[in-house]
């Protein structure tokens, strides 16, 4: 019983984990491209 707990956390972590590292990645290349519009709307 614990140890299946235990298990069911552990894998709802690692879920958590990649779909925050997903989220970020997402963010990161947004601020990228919103950037890269920014400096073309500069010129």
């Amino acid at each position: 019983m614990h140890s299946s707990h235990y298990y069911l956390s552990s894998k709802i972590r690692l879920v958590y984990s990649v779909f925050q590292s997903a989220e970020v990645q997402k963010l990161w290349v947004l601020g990228k491209r919103q950037k890269a519009r920014g400096k073309r709307e500069e010129k």
